[in-house]
Order: structure tokens, then C-alpha cells, then sequence
């Protein structure tokens, strides 16, 4: 009795390779539903049609053939859609190092599709735009969001009030106004980083990045602010931050 076998499609961005035996490699992957595994054949040889899988945050069209008789789900074609760095700019490679260690640092595996959309506008983001701190500093808002501690920069985090915002605390989770300010409040930025953060977290696409002028000092402590604040909540050093603050 002949074994039934049927093929998807889905774009996928690659999050992990592994090496199998022989020249095969498992290709670990979400699409906008979930997390997906699958085999490629033969991947690892230079004459492979199919080499480019090798790369982290490749965004592609797959066809996969699902058999119940194989360990792996077996990849049946592919088509390129994006690759995620650009005439080999080291900035460029640090964004891309970033975004791959915060999602395996700060999401489960299982969770981490639910980044899908996000990950897919910041690959792209970092491609066209010579300085990609402001799309850093996006993304990782976002991913500190999704993995259940976002940051309040629309109200006092307190009392809920609206208006007379004096401060901003990452450790107390965002704005504090002038009634709800103390003494134990550590105020991690000034008026212009407040500025800068709030427009950064209520960023909703990478398509028209803030395009005022932004010092890159300020950038460059944000991009620390949030080291800190990621440490302090999961347990995670994300050494690509130190590289990107050095660049």
C-alpha cells in the first residue's frame, strides 16, 4: 500500500540551522502560525540550489513534503524572498545578530512565530537604512511586549494620568507622573531620551522610521537602557548590544 504524502507552502523565516549527516542540513523555522522543522537535502554543498538556507533570518517560500515514514519533514523547493544582509555591512550583520539572539533569549520556541510579522519588517528595515539603531531599539520594544513585559509610555504607570509626565523608570515600567514621583524612583532618561522611547514603543511600522534628528548618544544609552532592563527581567546578556555600542 503506497504511503499518502502531501506538500505545503508557507513563507518562512529561518531562525536555527543544524548540520545532519552527509551534506544535509535541519532547517528550524516559523511561519505566521508556528514553529516548523524540515530537511534539506544536500544543503551544505556550494552546488546546492538551495545553499542560502544556511543563513539565519533568510525570509523564503517553501514547499515541504509531509510522510509519515520520515523522521523530518523533507523540503521539496524553495524560492528566495529576501536575504537579510547587504554587501556584507558590518552594522548590518550586528542588527541581524541582535534580533536572532533576542528571539531565542526571550522567547520560547513554541512563541516565537508570534514575532513573525515583526521580524519580517525589521530584516527589511535594516537593509535600506544606513543607521539601524532606531529599528533596534523598535524591535526589541516589541519583543519585550510580546514576551509579557512592555514598557507604559502613554500614562503614568501608577495612577493612569495622562498629562504632567516628569519622569520615566524602566525598573517601575515606564512613565511616572509629577503626584506619583519619589524619592526611590531611579529616572533613567531625560526629557529628550522620554521623547525618544515613547516614539520608539508607539512605532508601529518600519516602513517610515522616525526621521527626526536623534543623537546617536541617545540611541546608544536607549540601546543600553534596554540591555539592563531585558537582563533584570528574563536573565539574558545580549552580547550583540555590547558589539552594536561599539561600532
Amino acid at each position: 500500500m503506497a504511503i499518502k504524502t502531501k506538500s505545503k507552502k508557507m513563507k518562512i523565516i529561518v531562525l536555527n540551522v543544524q548540520q545532519y549527516k552527509d551534506n544535509d542540513i535541519i532547517v528550524d523555522a516559523i511561519n505566521e502560525n508556528g514553529p516548523i522543522s524540515f530537511k534539506v537535502r544536500g544543503a551544505s554543498k556550494p552546488t546546492s540550489p538551495f545553499i542560502w538556507l544556511n543563513n539565519r533570518l533568510v525570509i523564503a517560500e517553501v514547499e515541504y513534503v509531509e510522510n509519515v515514514r520520515y523522521r523530518h519533514q523533507i523540503l521539496k523547493n524553495a524560492k528566495l524572498i529576501s536575504y537579510p544582509i547587504k554587501d556584507n555591512k558590518y552594522s548590518n550583520l550586528l542588527a541581524i545578530n541582535l534580533a536572532n539572539e533576542a528571539m531565542n533569549a526571550m522567547l520560547e520556541k513554541e512563541e516565537q512565530y508570534k514575532m513573525f510579522s515583526e521580524l519580517e519588517g525589521y530584516i527589511k528595515a535594516v537593509k535600506e537604512y544606513d543607521d539601524p539603531l532606531l529599528a533596534e531599539l523598535i524591535f526589541l520594544s516589541k519583543m519585550c511586549e510580546v514576551a509579557g513585559f512592555g514598557l507604559e509610555v502613554n500614562k503614568c504607570v501608577y495612577c493612569g494620568k495622562t498629562n504632567d509626565i516628569v519622569a520615566f523608570s524602566f525598573s517601575e515600567g515606564g512613565f511616572i507622573c509629577r503626584s506619583c514621583l519619589h524619592d526611590d524612583i531611579l529616572l533613567d532618561l531625560n526629557k529628550d531620551q522620554m521623547k525618544l522611547i515613547r516614539s520608539v514603543i508607539n512605532h508601529h511600522s518600519y516602513k517610515d522610521l522616525p526621521n527626526e534628528k536623534i543623537s546617536v548618544i541617545d540611541k546608544k544609552l536607549l540601546l543600553t537602557k534596554f540591555n539592563e532592563f531585558i537582563h533584570n527581567a528574563v536573565g539574558a546578556n545580549l552580547g550583540s548590544i555590547s558589539l552594536i555600542l561599539k561600532n
